[in-house]
């Protein structure tokens, strides 16, 4: 089910009304009741869909509460300060309290519809199921044009998220669903998972993803002093690929700076680590689309969760 953006949404501090240098978000952000045209050559559009659902963390026996990430997302956006020159469009929540399936599919048609605009999608949310929707409205665009284009898939995350699917999608099993979803389109399955902790998951897990030919970075990795054979790594998985989803869950994060999270880290890595990578992943230019997963506010602490994943995603716009 679509809801369209509401402007109580966007709100927060006015410094000088006759000043277009001393903006914030809330005062750029336009909502629509229908997908724009993208009319900014300079800079493109950016469209923010919240995904309002954590059914799937239900299902997957996680915390609930990640359905009102979305909102507390664009609570932390609103007041942040205006720097980047770029159309900003809210496509308002999806949610659907009784399918995961039809939710994932809801939002691969808004995406696909959106693409077919020019617009580059960042997707709020919200249960990890998300990515698996994203993934596939950006693909059936992309193969429309081009059924050959290769694309993959980097995830920040502590989990894998290859979980089996035989009673229904759920958030933990959204990669396994894009590679079943590329083999039945005969299309290499390409996936980078950053900050995976062992603690967190099965062998069978870990065979898997070495079954599927998954890159792997342990979260004991993942830190500023190891950058240079990280990059190495990622230029090895890129070179060959068109296009790339990047995922963020934000379970990946130390807990101690991501608190409100539907399952916290073990161990994690530090904002600094995904913030130094970030301009490097952006520069291939190859970047479609960016999901944030799993924010949850119910167990948040002073609105660190949000205020983060607000933090990435004014990076992000920065660098697209």
């Amino acid at each position: 089910m679509r809801q369209w953006a509401k402007s109580e949404w966007w709100s927060g501090r006015i410094d000088d009304v006759t000043n277009d240098n001393a903006t914030r978000w809330h005062q750029k952000v336009r909502r629509t009741t229908a997908i724009e045209s993208n009319s900014d050559d300079s800079g493109g559009c950016i469209s923010l869909i919240g995904y309002a659902s954590d059914l799937g963390t239900k299902v997957n026996q996680g915390r609930t509460g990640s359905a009102l990430g979305p909102a507390k997302i664009r609570k932390a956006l609103g007041n942040l300060a205006w720097h980047r020159e770029v159309t900003i469009i809210d496509q308002g929540d999806i949610t659907n309290d009784h399918s995961v399936a039809a939710i994932q599919e809801e939002l691969a048609v808004l995406i696909s519809s959106l693409r077919q605009q020019g617009h580059f999608s960042i997707v709020l949310g919200g249960s990890h199921d998300m990515t698996f929707g994203h993934y596939k409205g950006i693909y059936d665009h992309l193969s429309m044009a081009n059924d050959r284009a290769k694309m993959g898939v980097i995830n920040f995350d502590a989990h894998l998220d290859l979980r089996p699917y035989q009673k229904g999608p759920h958030s933990g099993s959204s990669f396994l669903q894009i590679a079943d979803f590329m083999n039945s389109r005969q299309r290499d399955f390409k996936y980078f998972c950053l900050g995976i902790e062992k603690l967190a998951n099965t062998p069978s897990l870990y065979h898997k993803a070495n079954d599927l030919g998954a890159y792997i970075l342990d979260a004991n990795d993942c830190h500023l002093f190891n950058l240079e054979s990280i990059t190495a790594q990622l230029d090895k998985f890129t070179s060959d690929l068109d296009f790339i989803l990047l995922s963020i869950d934000m379970d990946g994060f130390k807990s101690c700076h991501a608190p409100g999270v539907s399952a916290p880290a073990h161990v994690g890595y530090d904002p600094e680590f995904v913030q130094a990578l970030l301009p490097y992943l952006f520069s291939s230019r190859k970047i479609v689309g960016l999901d944030i997963a799993e924010t949850n506010p119910s167990y948040d602490l002073d609105a660190r969760t949000s205020r983060l994943a607000a933090a990435l995603i004014h990076q992000i716009v920065d660098l697209c």
